[in-house]
């Protein structure tokens, strides 16, 4: 039908948009690699699985559990704030479990629910969460 080279454009921009945000634009044409092939970096490796969850999703909604796994705060900065980059372009809501984000890292979030063995002990703004814990007699560390 006439409409299949108008969905490959689309589908070459979504690619595209999505690998500028992550940051691996440049690794477009290099092999992710393993054991016996160098390939892309660790953290590249990384982006690119989310690149994949990104670019293969085609529902609203998108779940991503610890990515900061292995990964330094910078390099965790910029994949979240590269997933929130994405988020807004194509109006997805994401869900994302990150163990002690850094203050750029957190910054990057509208809403947060902090977890306290299993149990919700905060959900709502992110903006809201310090003053919140000051409430009930927590302060945050200088």
């Amino acid at each position: 039908p006439d409409f299949l080279p108008f969905s490959k454009v689309i589908r070459r921009n979504r690619v595209e948009l999505i690998t500028r945000f992550l940051g691996i634009n440049h690794t477009l044409d290099t092999a992710v690699g393993d054991e016996a092939l160098r390939g892309v970096s660790g953290g590249e490796r990384k982006r690119v699985t989310i690149a994949e969850m990104l670019c293969g999703s085609m529902g609203s909604i998108v779940f991503f559990d610890n990515i900061s796994k292995g990964l330094d705060a910078a390099t965790t900065f910029d994949i979240v704030r590269g997933v929130r980059e994405v988020a807004k372009a194509f109006h997805l809501t994401v869900f994302m479990a990150l163990q002690q984000p850094g203050n750029e890292t957190f910054e990057q979030f509208d809403k947060v629910c902090l977890l306290d063995g299993g149990k919700c002990i905060f959900y709502g703004p992110r903006e809201k969460v310090e003053g919140y814990f000051g409430e009930i007699g927590f302060e945050r560390p200088p």
